[in-house]
């Protein structure tokens, strides 16, 4: 029985074997009656979907159960619970009556008591389907889980050691609830990998220049790369028009970043415009431009994981979203915040010139001269 598609291949992965390691390792567990459960962490785009592919590819026998939290069910109680154990009716009419109830009233009318009856519940439920063999259980963009679904599943994967069940989970950020269950952080390819992945997808016809355009605006980020080389036109691949310099408007992960931008305050949008605005500036010049007020709202962007500090200054913590923070922001508040950064005291010639340009603070004689003047 499978709740699941199978993928009839297994997908390449460029720069992720320690994770995919541990994924069959955690397969390998499951058929030996051993399982336990995975966390797989990292930003929007960085490949735990493709890790989730692999695993569901390479279940072979195995039960296979996948669900995916979805926003728009965030607050509905236990329809995580219900996209991931819906197929597994037979074996919940075969649990003690008790607990089939349990189960039955969670899983139908989004109702149940507090306290230990419900977890253990889903745990007999996932055990009672390994009985007929062993059980993975996939559960992508698990920060998008309802709290109750999220909990019971942790509950239950933190009491997999001796059952023949892997259950692995995604998440775009670590939750409460995901304590004291393994995880690996994925963290961007290297360049090495990056361009060995870039060359996969066209087929190695890239320049260097679009080579050092995709380096700069994926980071490292393989959905990034996906969607970039798959927009690339035949002039840009020729060489002989200019390459991309920002994310493809419309593609996945321009939507998940707009889409989380949007429900930032406007005032965390002014910080991260100016940050995007003047990669690498450091704390004190990015609060002289904002204002100290903004320096709770520095902070605030730093625990949500938006910007992170780096040696020479803030970086954004996914390179994808500093393209769609700057691109994505109306032309007159760019021009705004180039021309704050241009009036900031103690900066060099040449950086004053470029903000100033981008501002159009001037007549563009003027500021061309500016430039070319603070470029020699």
């Amino acid at each position: 029985m499978s709740s699941a598609p199978r993928i009839s291949h297994p997908p390449v992965l460029r720069g992720r074997d320690e994770e995919q390691q541990a994924v069959r390792r955690l397969l390998d567990g499951a058929r030996a009656g051993t399982g336990g459960a995975l966390t797989l962490l990292g930003g929007a785009g960085i490949g735990k979907t493709a890790l989730l592919d692999l695993a569901v590819a390479e279940a072979g026998d195995l039960t296979v159960l996948r669900a995916a939290g979805v926003e728009p069910e965030s607050g509905i109680p236990y329809a995580g619970l219900h996209g991931l154990l819906r197929p597994l009716g037979r074996e919940r009419a075969a649990l003690p009556p008790a607990r089939a109830r349990v189960l039955g009233r969670a899983l139908e009318l989004g109702v149940a008591a507090p306290g230990l009856a419900l977890p253990a519940a889903v745990l007999d439920l996932l055990s009672a389907a390994a009985a007929a063999g062993p059980v993975l259980a996939c559960v992508d963009d698990a920060h998008h889980l309802d709290p109750a679904s999220l909990a019971a599943l942790c509950f239950a994967a933190r009491r997999l050691a001796g059952e023949p069940i892997a259950l692995l989970l995604a998440s775009r950020e670590e939750h409460p609830a995901l304590g004291g269950v393994p995880a690996r952080t994925l963290h961007p390819l290297c360049p090495a990998d990056a361009r060995d992945l870039a060359a996969d997808l066209t087929a190695g016809v890239l320049t260097e220049d679009l080579h050092a355009a995709l380096d700069r605006i994926a980071g490292g980020n393989p959905l990034a790369l996906r969607e970039l080389t798959g927009a690339l036109t035949p002039a840009q691949l020729a060489g002989t028009a200019a390459p991309p310099d920002t994310l493809p408007r419309g593609g996945r992960l321009w939507r998940a970043h707009d889409g989380r931008l949007a429900r930032l305050p406007g005032r965390t949008r002014h910080l991260l415009l100016l940050a995007a605005a003047a990669p690498g500036m450091d704390a004190a010049t990015l609060l002289r431009a904002a204002g100290p007020r903004y320096a709770t709202v520095l902070e605030e962007a730093e625990r949500a994981g938006l910007l992170r500090a780096t040696g020479q200054g803030y970086a954004f913590a996914e390179p994808g979203m500093r393209a769609v923070v700057y691109s994505g922001a109306a032309p007159a508040h760019r021009r705004a915040a180039h021309r704050l950064l241009a009036g900031l005291p103690g900066q060099d010639r040449l950086r004053r010139a470029w903000h100033r340009a981008a501002a159009l603070d001037g007549p563009p004689e003027e500021l061309g001269d500016d430039l070319a003047a603070a470029a020699q």
